[in-house]
């Protein structure tokens, strides 16, 4: 999806929830801001055909960081705790980054517009959990093995 086609998109967007026009920064990043300092960012990925949303959920507490990157990658693992959303470990900045990819010559309005709810209600839990300190739940701390019954053993 070019970034005229993303422009025409998120405007849309824009006027069916009543938010303001977009614009993108001179990188070609759509930054939308919604209550309680919501930061969400929206990149249109020419070469690859894919628009790209993502957002800051928090930053990574330096005395847990293997606990939590095990944390990030058993709520990863099944989808169902990131409602298909992706997080992943931005270790320049030690954040926790939440994301979604869409393909961008499938996405209309409908399906944009679900694709930011979901986005969104995922983006507020996980950055609840990391504001309160329940990213790492008590039994993960120290925990050194991998253990799910989600997996198939053979």
């Amino acid at each position: 999806m070019y970034i005229d086609q993303l422009n025409n998109l998120l405007n849309n967007y824009a006027v069916e929830n009543g938010l303001g026009k977009f614009s993108p920064s001179k990188q070609g990043t759509y930054r939308l801001t919604f209550q309680d300092n919501l930061v969400v960012n929206i990149d249109a990925l020419s070469n690859a055909g894919v628009i790209l949303i993502y957002a800051n959920v928090g930053t990574v507490p330096s005395h847990a960081r293997d606990e939590v990157c095990r944390a990030l990658l058993k709520a990863n693992f099944p989808g169902y705790e990131t409602r298909h959303n992706t997080l992943a470990l931005n270790e320049q900045q030690d954040t926790v980054l939440l994301l979604k990819s869409l393909s961008g010559e499938n996405v209309g309005l409908k399906t944009f517009k679900k694709s930011m709810d979901d986005f969104i209600s995922a983006l507020n839990v996980w950055r609840r959990k990391v504001f309160d300190g329940n990213l790492v739940s008590e039994d993960e701390k120290g925990e050194s093995e991998v253990s799910s019954s989600r997996f198939i053993r053979g």
